[in-house]
């Protein structure tokens, strides 16, 4: 870089590059100014008011237009859903050859008037990317549909898009968690989606390690420019991400056992297990379950603060690692009503990234192994991660 800093911040942008803000430049802890003993200046005009752009395509260093505050110990910057920069804070102390509370010079971070001495000021950066070559603003590609609130690994789905260019790209940008120069949680994620008639098809990588589960910002790129962002929620992967029961059964005054056989394409863990609680059915007293495909229980967990409807999820109290290529069941407990969409299973299996659902089956009473075959989906699920 041009200017030596320290206590600055590093913000990965959705094109690749990083912007770095703020820091101090004098050596020592916290100063943009310094004095020798006889109080001759070493170093002064410390405070690094300029950011510096990284390309990584070239590996050279951009100088960018200068913010107004010092941006040192307890300054924050943070990718913001439109592409631009918060740039923010400092202070706490504040930096040596400042003039911190109270009017005093600050000439020790200790001195309580550096302590209590805060920047509460923002600024907001405006990257290159969103300017053209004549300094006005970007055309930039338009996210048109929503997005689903919560993707699973390996899933494809569909997003509208306008003037998003033959070739678009997807970033996947994770929500920021910044403070003391770094910023815990980043993370950017390029994906090269298919485009189709109205817009793109994207598909989640199969991998948590390399996307984690968790919140994103994601932007849709043509030729570097960035749409603003839609949140996206990444979770462990589901049987039946998305599909609801299409009708309900009586129980016919007895309670069942029921669920479905499923094994994954990995090694990985159960962490929840979750069930389709159809409306009417009594709350309290579900029991979600996993057993071998032979019968033997392997985890079970009662399902507490149920709603009246819809899916009801349980965290094991440790995750159950399972095997690849293994068959599994899961079950929970029905007390009258019940959940379920016929003949699902009629013509096979049904994939969603490494998992495989094969079957369901019940059997009475509650709580017993069921072995009744069935071609309906009777909605028992998991989190796999």
């Amino acid at each position: 870089m041009k200017f030596p800093r320290t206590y600055h911040t590093a913000t990965l942008l959705p094109d690749g590059k990083v912007l770095v803000s703020g820091g101090v430049s004098c050596p020592g802890r916290i100063n943009i100014q310094t004095v020798d003993n006889n109080g001759i200046p070493t170093c002064s005009a410390g405070q690094v008011l300029s950011p510096e752009l990284w390309d990584p395509q070239t590996g050279k260093w951009t100088t960018m237009n200068k913010h107004n505050d010092v941006r040192a110990y307890h300054s924050i910057a943070a990718l913001l859903p439109d592409g631009r920069v918060l740039v923010g804070g400092g202070g706490l102390p504040g930096a040596v050859g400042e003039t911190g509370q109270f009017g005093l010079p600050i000439i020790d971070v200790d001195q309580d008037h550096a302590r209590l001495f805060g920047h509460h000021s923002i600024e907001i950066f405006s990257p290159p990317y969103l300017f053209d070559a004549n300094g006005n603003p970007a055309a930039r590609p338009v996210i048109t549909t929503t997005p689903p609130v919560s993707v699973t690994y390996g899933e494809t789905f569909f997003l509208g898009t306008s003037s998003a260019g033959l070739q678009p790209k997807v970033s996947l940008v994770r929500l920021p968690s910044v403070t003391h120069g770094t910023n815990q949680d980043q993370r950017l994620v390029s994906i090269d989606p298919v485009p189709v008639m109205g817009g793109i098809q994207v598909t989640i990588p199969t991998s948590p390690s390399k996307v984690p589960p968790g919140h994103y910002m994601l932007f849709v790129m043509n030729n570097g420019v960035p749409s603003i962002a839609a949140i996206i929620r990444v979770q462990n992967q589901h049987l039946f991400p998305t599909a609801a029961p299409q009708t309900t059964a009586s129980g016919a005054g007895q309670t069942w056992g029921q669920g479905v056989e499923f094994s994954s394409s990995v090694n990985g863990q159960i962490t929840h297990i979750r069930f389709w609680k159809a409306p009417g059915e009594p709350s309290g007293g579900h029991v979600g379950r996993i057993w071998t495909a032979s019968g033997l229980l392997l985890a079970s967990v009662l399902f507490n603060d149920e709603t009246a409807s819809g899916w009801q999820e349980a965290q094991l109290q440790t995750p159950l690692s399972i095997t690849a290529n293994v068959r599994y069941k899961v079950t929970y407990n029905v007390h009258g009503v019940v959940a379920k969409t016929f003949d699902v299973f009629a013509n096979g299996p049904i994939t969603s990234g490494p998992l495989v659902a094969w079957g369901s089956s019940f059997s009475t009473p509650a709580g017993s192994f069921p072995t009744t075959g069935s071609t309906s989906n009777l909605f028992a699920d998991i989190r796999f991660k």
